[in-house]
């Protein structure tokens, strides 16, 4: 698509880098947008500056969705809160749906069957608002998703790429949606994307040139009526790849490894130690990496800090993705020696008499869980809790036994999970996150890990998975 810059009448603000409406038809004339979170609102705003009419729906009201709201009345969008009429589909050729909102929804189901006011033939279109940014921005896109380790991947090829001097986005399902790319301040020159199976429900034509897997395991089932279903989703990410694309997959996942063998790009694999094809793995202390029959030598692993060895992983895969975008090798190495992680993920908050906080509030399922204990070799008291995904709690048991002293449970789920796990370890059970901070507090001793790490959404007592961990960091800088 040809690049293109545009300015809407009401004020929105400019977008660049923007090509035009694709598959030869004209831009929408009235939207409807579902959900007014963040992906919505940047949706709305890049709907405005194409020149639609728009209005923006959720079942929250004005007062629990922040300064946004104002923000989109200024530029003329139509708000309607507090319910999903179906009366908003009235003149309405586009909805576009933030990854939150369930796809049954009797709202879509109704858009979908819906004919275009004055265009025969044609229906609703119901998208994603990452299908919707994509369709917009001339950019090469590299996304990446899987159960866990997506935002860990996508922050450090972000670095890698930038560590290049490439002028890269890095969001979608982190950070900023990808909409807000559709603003930049000069064009991007690549696109660093995390995709989350709620996302990859509603793609039609988004279309990454190198894509990574990381793994599959049970999560979301509150949402998916089975595993089978969840995993479909996942598999969208390779929904429109061609032989001109690449694969970056975990070949110690088995069902990763059964979708590589469905596609019709290149697959590069990746793992601890030496696999098979094309690959990147470690041997001999150092990341190798061999294409086409060609190797070479690419980073001392010494050279990333942080622990546990699923963020090796991560950095593989990472390492994989950026080699095949053409970031030097001296580039990637430097991106891994400076890399801190991320907040909220394997965290160090703070060491206090001998004892050592660790903020793991995005660990939001069992496998997660199962990373963060394994990453730690010192006794360790474990606060987990939430709301409950339907969660396989009992797969904790193995990783709960070894050295885990306490098991300090806390929300919706403390009951379901104490079940679980009756028999493994000491078992508490408190009403809220910081009763259970004081908990453990108590029962830690000077070289003891208290890890925060609840397998559990946040949404039972807290917005998300980031005003969870702030409080978890609060807690504990209140113990003094």
């Amino acid at each position: 698509m040809a690049a293109s810059k545009r300015r809407n009448g009401s004020g929105a603000a400019e977008m660049s880098d923007l090509g035009a409406w694709p598959h030869g038809q004209a831009a929408p004339k009235r939207a409807l947008v579902v959900g007014a979170g963040r992906s919505g609102v940047a949706a709305a705003k890049a709907l405005v500056a194409l020149g639609a009419s728009v209005a923006v729906t959720d079942r929250k009201r004005e007062g629990d969705l922040g300064a946004e709201m104002e923000e989109l009345r200024r530029l003329g969008v139509e708000l309607a809160l507090g319910a999903h009429a179906t009366e908003l589909l009235a003149g309405v050729d586009l909805v576009v749906v933030s990854p939150g909102v369930p796809s049954d929804l009797p709202l879509l189901q109704a858009a979908r069957q819906r004919p275009i006011p004055d265009q025969p033939g044609r229906m609703v279109e119901v998208i994603g608002e990452m299908e919707f940014a994509a369709r917009l921005i001339n950019a090469p896109c590299a996304a990446i998703s899987g159960t866990n380790g997506k935002s860990t991947t996508t922050l450090l090829l972000g670095a890698m790429a930038a560590a290049a001097g490439r002028r890269v986005f890095v969001g979608g399902n982190l950070g900023q949606p990808l909409s807000a790319a559709l603003f930049p301040p000069v064009p991007w020159e690549l696109l660093v994307v995390e995709v989350s199976s709620f996302q990859l429900e509603t793609i039609r034509t988004f279309h990454p040139s190198c894509a990574a897997l990381l793994n599959i395991t049970a999560d979301h089932l509150d949402r998916y009526p089975s595993f089978d279903d969840y995993v479909a989703a996942k598999r969208r990410l390779f929904l429109n790849a061609s032989s001109d694309d690449t694969a970056v997959l975990n070949a110690a996942d088995p069902i990763v490894r059964a979708i590589g063998r469905e596609l019709p790009c290149r697959v590069i694999w990746f793992a601890e130690g030496p696999t098979e094809g094309d690959a990147v793995w470690c041997a001999g202390g150092v990341v190798r990496m061999r294409v086409g029959g060609r190797e070479e030598m690419l980073w001392p692993v010494g050279s990333l800090r942080l622990p546990g060895r699923h963020l090796l992983q991560n950095a593989l895969a990472a390492t994989a993705m950026a080699r095949t975008l053409g970031v030097p090798a001296e580039a990637i190495e430097l991106a891994v020696r400076e890399f801190q992680g991320q907040e909220h993920c394997l965290e160090t908050v703070a060491e206090r008499a001998g004892v050592l906080y660790i903020n793991d509030s995005k660990g939001t399922n069992v496998d997660a869980v199962v990373n963060a204990l394994n990453s730690f070799d010192r006794p360790t008291i474990w606060i987990g809790g939430g709301l409950d995904k339907g969660g396989r709690f009992e797969l904790l048991r193995p990783a709960i036994a070894p050295q885990t002293k306490r098991a300090i449970l806390f929300g919706a789920a403390r009951r379901t999970i104490a079940r679980a796990l009756e028999g493994t370890t000491a078992i508490e059970e408190v009403e809220t996150l910081e009763e259970a901070v004081q908990a453990a507090a108590t029962s830690a001793a000077a070289g003891d890990v208290v890890l925060f790490s609840p397998a559990c959404a946040s949404f039972d007592q807290f917005r998300d998975y980031r005003e969870r961990g702030e409080q978890f960091r609060a807690c504990v800088r209140a113990l003094g």
